[in-house]
């Protein structure tokens, strides 16, 4: 079903810290409703855990054991737990702290992606999350990665590993995390470039602002002892989700979302095209004496943004690495933050699945599906799982998995549909007498690409806020975790 949706008023860009803060409140309805055309999908359990925020969710595909990860905040400190299912999700065990340090999780930075979980080939446990520290000069708070490891199905965890303490100061952020069939740890983000001029003002280096942003990965051979620091796309989208897997000949698949300048709009960098976030009017840009120097400037965000997929070429050894290959060439041109990255799984017969979303779809704007039968180097035609005249990015990301019947499962987050438009996206005056300000929708296709089955639950603002959604593959259905008014919610659904 093709939606359509009116809008007024400008996208503002942002650096990923406003992408952050602009998001509007939003909470759960307890009444679940489909706003899709399909056949409804059964809602067979939903469990709540309360004060839980932000969760990871992940199954062991070795031993069907199911865990979950969220930040818990008291008296504001924020720590990391896990969780555990041997029972398909009926039943979990108590939370274990993650972080060994009290207090070395969280901060605003939590609320950017879910802490995923990945496992090792001797069923080692291994999940990375965010915490927010404090930075010398200028740069004032900076987001930082943990990384931790249990050996005993997540009963206890082994000190906590930093991975990035060797690395300049940056703009870090939508951290994802592989770990290969050889051992070695691979996690993939992306990377601001800041420069402090003058001593005291943040800015972005006027000398490398084609490149103000890559896609960066941290790659460790022994365990986690040491990680270093290569970049895999020199232009990347400053805050899009990045997305990993094993494939099935043991490498590495790493999507993410490009920010190409090759648009010949953009050569001239004429006002015509090129829009800086900051207004020249404004104070803080007037009160910046880089700015007025040339020395810095705000970030540039008119550029063509795609997704793309990369993959290791070496055994899962994370050294070389195939070309990025399209999963669409659209060539979509956008003068703003995205927010939303790619999502990605194998079945069993080595088909690899994508979800995404753009602006410049074949049936407009929305999220749309497509698969590769030859690992990611070709794809078939997309599939639309909801578009529209104009379907607004949401600010979460995607998620997409394979259930044992080979079935797609595909979840994001919508606006909903209004006759009055929106004010600003993510910052929205919509009318009360509907309550409904965002949709959670899950959408399944068959493996030929054909819509099977989908639900949406509907969401109004209130205190609190949604956090990724998340879904892993169950023996029968799957289960789908994501927090919503400081509680996780956990629902597990079947065709």
């Amino acid at each position: 079903m093709k939606l359509n949706f009116s809008y007024k008023g400008d996208i503002k860009s942002t650096v990923i810290y406003a992408c952050l803060v602009s998001l509007a409140v939003i909470v759960l309805s307890s009444t679940y409703e489909s706003s899709l055309a399909a056949e409804q999908i059964k809602v067979v359990k939903n469990l709540t855990i309360k004060n839980a925020t932000t969760p990871g969710l992940a199954i062991n595909s070795d031993t069907n054991n199911i865990y979950a990860v969220f930040y818990r905040s008291n008296n504001g400190i924020t720590n990391l737990y896990m969780l555990s299912s041997a029972d398909n999700g009926s039943s979990f065990t108590k939370p274990v702290r993650v972080n060994d340090k009290e207090g070395d999780a969280g901060g605003y930075a939590m609320n950017w992606w879910s802490p995923p979980i990945r496992f090792g080939s001797d069923n080692e446990i291994f999940v990375s999350w965010s915490k927010v520290v404090p930075a010398e000069g200028p740069f004032g708070n900076i987001v930082d990665f943990r990384l931790a490891k249990s050996v005993d199905n997540g009963k206890t965890f082994e000190p906590t590993i930093y991975p990035t303490k060797d690395l300049p100061v940056s703009e870090k952020g939508y951290a994802d995390l592989a770990i290969s069939n050889n051992g070695t740890i691979l996690m993939p983000y992306v990377n601001n470039e800041l420069i402090i001029a003058n001593g005291s003002a943040l800015g972005y280096d006027m000398n490398k602002l084609d490149y103000d942003t890559q896609i960066n990965l941290l790659r460790s051979a022994d365990g986690g002892e040491n990680f270093h620091g290569l970049t895999l796309e020199k232009e990347g989208c400053q805050c899009c989700d990045t997305a990993t897997t094993v494939g099935p000949d043991g490498e590495v698949f790493i999507a993410y979302r490009d920010s190409s300048r090759d648009d010949p709009r953009l050569s001239d960098y004429s006002d015509e095209y090129i829009q800086n976030y900051v207004d020249p009017e404004s104070e803080s840009y007037k009160n910046s004496s880089a700015i007025q120097q040339g020395l810095a400037q705000a970030p540039i965000y008119s550029t063509t943004r795609d997704n793309f997929i990369i993959h290791t070429v070496d055994n899962g050894s994370g050294l070389v690495y195939s070309d990025p290959e399209p999963v669409q060439e659209i060539e979509w041109y956008m003068n703003g933050c995205p927010s939303t990255g790619p999502a990605m799984e194998f079945d069993t017969s080595g088909i690899l699945h994508v979800g995404y979303f753009t602006g410049n779809g074949t049936d407009g704007a929305g999220y749309y599906y497509v698969n590769s039968a030859d690992k990611g180097h070709t794809f078939g035609d997309p599939v639309p799982v909801y578009t529209g005249e104009f379907v607004p990015p949401s600010h979460r990301a995607i998620d997409l998995a394979v259930d044992n019947n080979n079935n797609i499962w595909m979840t994001f987050i919508t606006h909903p549909q209004e006759d009055n438009g929106y004010d600003n996206v993510g910052l929205s005056d919509l009318d009360e007498s509907n309550h409904i300000d965002r949709f959670l929708n899950v959408a399944t296709l068959d493996n030929s690409g054909s819509k099977v089955g989908e639900i949406s639950f509907p969401i109004k603002f209130e205190n609190g806020g949604i956090s990724d959604p998340k879904i892993v593959p169950l023996p029968e259905g799957v289960i789908m975790g994501f927090s919503v008014n400081d509680d996780f919610k956990m629902i597990t659904m079947k065709i």
